[in-house]
């Protein structure tokens, strides 16, 4: 508590985000008389102005939880001052000492303390709950008396194993109860990364085989860990075929064995050949497969030409060979809107005369240039190029296309070629939106960016917070130094339920495709520098319940009139902005208000009867009336 200019100011630390106010009542310390106090339910701090110079004053702060609890008790020393400064009233708190995050290899232990902040009026009991069923906390709960309240006490978090090879992670939360100063307090949350000790890889069996020239052989290739996706293992033969030449394995069906039959053609020379057949993995991006070494397989093949040979003689002249094409990828990744890909088609045997190889595509946002390719008799042994692009489109979904190709001319005529699946990552996701937001805002100087612009799942991003489809659903950054300005492209967010980006150094105007979110909930853009009129589209979110604005001295124009019409809106702080004129008389229909902070503003209350008896029944509110 501190004096200045004859106005006292009592301030605690801000409470974000919950149900938790305080109240303050004062009075001449040499008065008989009553308490004086407005009983405004505050969040951070409160301004008793207009004292007489040289005069006592004790004043005296509670707690308010509006989630049920009620009124809590009068702090226990009453404040005093003459001008000075004296210790502020101590607060209920719980400190929370890890590492951020606890890492802790799979099967194995790591720990950390929990201690109170003050000394309670009876006993207080912490449990911690973990959010993955691998992770678990030791003991079950914590509990601190008014004796014991200063000692730390250690939480033991162990994890266990699993037979997949991901890395995993949980949240470890904390919920308080027992003494009414500390029930249903906020308390720190635990952040738990577990180290998988199991090794991705692929059994190959066996890896050497015989074969006649004419015959068929088998081999077979099984996961050796549960992946946490579909993993595609794909076989690139030369000299003979693998059929299929592609085998997917599942979480499911990882554990079975597939089989993969080799079969060597018949060809015109009198020699034994040993050839190769080489194989990738392809894998989700957070997957541990993604890149796995596959064993190779050596193929002896055994020829039987020279006996065919010698009863050929007095035959006919053979026909020509048959043609082979060989295209040097069967899948591209590519971005939307990004960089062109490329494959090369080759031809394996001497044409009769030109070969013409079609290209085609069949999603029109996905072309592939050139359209034809033509091979003559004297460049067949040369590799061509065709270049792949993808146009944007306007919706957020990734797409495919596939590029096939047919062939014409000679022994080339009605040859089969192969396809080339194009896998398209639109540019539309969430994953891309917070990546143009980290942009906007400075993200490299943030004071935590942990994670951002990583593969990693966008809920291990530090702020973010996903459903269980992946999408965003919360950014909060409070006090996190952004800067620059809000980008459009937040408007893409379409779970987002809750924004809060206080106390940061943004500034700009505020985007109007907020106004188009169907589910934001909570705006928190408090003690920034944005400017502009606030957007006639955020009176089209309906859901809003809280909306923090003040300390935006810059912001300017009205309250759009949709604001009038939230009839779920239960905090509404303009406080300190360059906001001007009535707010909306549709608010008398709100039945929920319990914040209305409109002070140092050029905003009012319209002066009629039914507005002030509604701003009347409003717990919390302060601001001027129209003249």
């Amino acid at each position: 508590m501190e004096v200045t200019d004859n106005t006292v100011t009592v301030a605690w630390d801000e409470v974000e985000g919950n149900d938790v106010y305080y109240q303050v009542r004062w009075k001449e310390s040499a008065s008989n008389g009553g308490w004086r106090a407005n009983w405004t339910y505050l969040y951070w701090h409160h301004q008793i102005r207009k004292l007489t110079p040289g005069t006592q004053y004790t004043v005296q702060v509670r707690s308010y939880d509006q989630g049920g609890a009620g009124f809590g008790k009068w702090s226990s020393a009453t404040m005093t001052t003459t001008g000075g400064e004296t210790a502020p009233n101590q607060r209920a708190g719980v400190t929370v000492s890890a590492a951020d995050p606890v890492t802790v290899a799979e099967g194995g232990s790591s720990t950390y303390t929990v201690v109170l902040d003050g000394q309670p009026t009876g006993n207080v009991v912490i449990t911690p709950s973990s959010s993955n069923g691998d992770v678990t906390t030791h003991p079950s709960s914590l509990t601190f008396t008014p004796d014991n309240w200063q000692t730390a006490q250690t939480v033991t978090v162990r994890t266990a194993h699993d037979d997949d090879a991901a890395d995993d992670s949980a949240t470890v939360s904390h919920t308080v109860s027992g003494a009414d100063e500390y029930a249903g307090i906020a308390v720190a949350s635990v952040s738990v990364t577990v180290t998988d000790d199991d090794t991705a890889g692929v059994t190959v069996h066996p890896t050497s085989l015989s074969v006649n020239e004419g015959g068929s052989v088998s081999y077979t290739v099984v996961l050796d860990t549960r992946p946490v996706s579909n993993v595609l293992i794909s076989a690139f033969a030369s000299g003979v075929t693998a059929q299929p030449d592609e085998l997917t394995f599942t979480p499911d069906n990882w554990q079975t064995a597939q089989t993969v039959t080799v079969s060597a053609p018949q060809d015109d020379d009198t020699e034994d050949e040993t050839v190769f057949i080489s194989h990738s993995s392809g894998a989700a991006p957070d997957s541990a497969y993604v890149g796995a070494l596959v064993p190779y397989v050596t193929v002896s093949i055994t020829d039987d030409d020279e006996a065919q040979a010698q009863a050929a003689q007095h035959e006919p002249e053979p026909e020509p060979e048959p043609g082979r094409i060989t295209v040097s990828a069967n899948s591209l990744p590519i971005r939307e809107g990004g960089p062109a890909a490329t494959y090369t088609v080759s031809l394996d045997v001497e044409p009769t005369v030109n070969v013409t190889i079609t290209v085609s595509s069949d999603n029109g946002d996905v072309t592939a240039q050139p359209s034809s390719l033509t091979f003559t008799t004297g460049n067949w042994q040369t590799a061509q190029t065709v270049t792949v692009s993808v146009s944007e489109d306007g919706d957020e979904t990734d797409d495919r296309a596939t590029i096939g190709h047919s062939a014409s001319g000679g022994n080339y005529d009605g040859v089969t070629v192969a396809s080339v699946t194009v896998s398209v990552t639109d540019d539309d996701s969430d994953r891309e939106v917070l990546r143009d937001f980290y942009h906007a805002t400075g993200g490299a100087s943030w004071s935590n960016n942990a994670n951002w612009l990583s593969e990693k799942p966008l809920g291990e991003w530090h702020g973010v917070t996903t459903n269980g489809q992946g999408r965003v659903t919360a950014i909060v950054l409070d006090g996190n130094n952004l800067t620059g300005s809000l980008p459009a492209e937040l408007g893409k967010l379409e779970s987002l339920t809750r924004l809060a980006l206080n106390r940061n150094g943004l500034s700009g105007a505020i985007p109007s495709q907020l106004g188009s979110l169907p589910n934001l909930g909570i705006i928190g853009l408090a003690r920034n520098q944005l400017s502009g009129a606030l957007p006639t589209s955020l009176g089209n979110l309906s859901g809003l319940t809280k909306v923090s604005l003040h300390d935006n001295t810059a912001l300017s124009g009205g309250l759009p009139s949709g604001f009038g019409e939230m009839s779920g809106l239960t905090r509404l702080a303009v406080s300190r902005t360059g906001l001007s004129g009535p707010l909306p008389q549709g608010l008398v229909n709100n039945t929920v208000m319990q914040y209305l902070h409109f002070d140092d503003t050029s905003l009012c209350a319209p002066n009629n009867e039914a507005f002030q008896t509604w701003l009347d029944g409003v717990p919390d509110q302060n601001g001027p009336t129209c003249e």
